[in-house]
């Protein structure tokens, strides 16, 4: 809940992919301008209507900047709301390593290529990103689709579940893809451990 002057604003967890366009374009919307180019605000969409697409006690119109609504007299109360989108979203939650979930089977299947890990009190197994992943990963990423990518190269790595319990998770989890994908690319440089596994916010 975040307290406004026309009353407590609530909001619902996001889904996925609100979470996945919210971070993309947050983080497309944060960088640094070039060489003569003019900054407008508005140019920039930050994933304003996936925030206020969550909000359940006001109707988008109290709320929206170009209506006249509360964020054109507070714009910084939008940084309260994503905050509060990326906690009921579960951005916090760390991918944590843990051998243990690496069974026989899959140790055999995969060797060190395998990751156990715990997330959410689930815990799984994914294999390590192959170099052709690192380099595609590479490839195609851009200002605009880090967050996207990320989540789409760590459900493809999951072995340990099939596509359908993948997907539970993502439902359960709204940021379990991105944070998964995330561990994974610091694993691919060689990390041992790396706490940017935590949450989508970069």
């Amino acid at each position: 809940m975040i307290a406004s002057v026309i009353g407590p604003i609530h909001m619902r967890a996001p889904t996925e992919a609100e979470a996945i366009r919210l971070e993309d374009r947050y983080r497309a919307a944060r960088r640094k301008p070039a060489d003569g180019e003019t900054v407008d605000g508005a140019l920039y969409d930050n994933g304003l209507e996936e925030v206020l697409a969550c909000v359940t006690s006001h109707k988008v119109s109290e709320l929206h900047p170009s209506d006249g609504g509360l964020l054109d007299d507070a714009p910084a109360l939008f940084e309260q709301m994503a905050a509060e989108f990326r906690s009921l979203g579960g951005a916090g939650i760390n991918a944590e390593p843990c051998a243990e979930a690496v069974t026989e089977d899959l140790a055999r299947s995969f060797g060190k290529k395998a990751v156990g890990l715990s997330y959410g009190g689930v815990q799984l197994v994914a294999r390590k990103l192959t170099w052709a992943e690192y380099n595609a990963f590479a490839t195609e990423r851009d200002e605009a689709n880090l967050w996207g990518l990320l989540a789409k190269y760590g459900k493809r790595c999951v072995v340990s579940h099939t596509q359908e319990e993948v997907a539970e998770l993502c439902g359960r989890f709204p940021y379990f893809a991105m944070t998964l994908g995330a561990k994974l690319y610091h694993v691919a440089q060689g990390a041992v451990d790396s706490s940017l596994g935590k949450s989508a916010t970069a």
